[in-house]
């Protein structure tokens, strides 16, 4: 899950889609809010923001394999939430793909 911070002037959106960028090499386009979630750690406090996302424009077709690592992890796959849920998250994720995927609709 790409996941980092926001850097000094910059709006959440452009945070996450760079974010994203660097870590999976895709382009995204961030749309709404779907979630925000505070997290504290005992000292050190996390807001943790996540949108909707689009793959950016001209990457569609090429998407699943314009998907790279970025330098922090080993490997990088599309995964279905219920799978999400159970792999090992950094601290503070589970909350977060648990509140995901209690949010998420069904089909």
């Amino acid at each position: 899950m790409p996941a980092g911070r926001v850097e000094p002037g910059e709006r959440a959106r452009a945070a996450a889609e760079r974010e994203v960028r660097e870590e999976t090499g895709l382009r995204v386009t961030c749309g709404r809010p779907l979630i925000r979630l505070d997290i504290d750690t005992g000292g050190t406090r996390f807001v943790i923001v996540d949108f909707e996302a689009e793959v950016a424009a001209g990457q569609e077709d090429g998407a699943l394999d314009a998907v790279v690592p970025g330098d922090d992890a080993s490997a990088v796959r599309w995964v279905p939430l219920a799978e999400a849920r159970s792999m090992p998250l950094a601290p503070g994720m589970r909350g977060l793909v648990d509140r995901l995927a209690a949010a998420a609709p069904t089909t």
